[in-house]
């Protein structure tokens, strides 16, 4: 009976530094955020088509629009490269039930799923 104790004592033991070691992981891969500064805009989106899809926060600054994935990757996109700013449905490989923005720079078509595509379109263009 003694022994069942001591087993059981150490099984939570155990239990208790495998969970405190994965909170610890956990915390490491959390995305670093920064203060949103004055004229910023900031909101949790998903890269919805390419190799780097996923979700993270897409962030509006004067000069930039910038993804942050939550797997660590940084999409930087100058607002002076932009060539153009629209909403959609349609990606290259399928067509969506919600409208995403789509932003072009420099060749590239990036489409973002937030909650107002429109409304970002428009703070992009002003």
């Amino acid at each position: 009976m003694r022994a069942l104790f001591y087993l059981i004592l150490f099984a939570v033991a155990v239990a208790g530094v495998v969970w405190g070691l994965q909170r610890v992981a956990e915390l490491r891969r959390a995305p670093v955020r920064t203060p949103i500064a004055d004229g910023d805009h900031a909101e949790r989106a998903t890269l919805a088509y390419g190799p780097d899809s996923g979700p993270g926060e897409l962030r509006l600054t004067p000069s930039q629009l910038i993804f942050r994935s939550d797997a660590g990757r940084v999409l930087v996109i100058e607002r002076l490269d932009l060539v153009g700013v629209a909403v959609s449905r349609d990606l290259p490989d399928r067509t969506l039930t919600a409208p995403v923005l789509v932003v072009t720079a420099d060749g590239d078509a990036h489409y973002f799923a937030v909650a107002a595509p429109a409304e970002w379109a428009t703070r992009l263009l002003g």
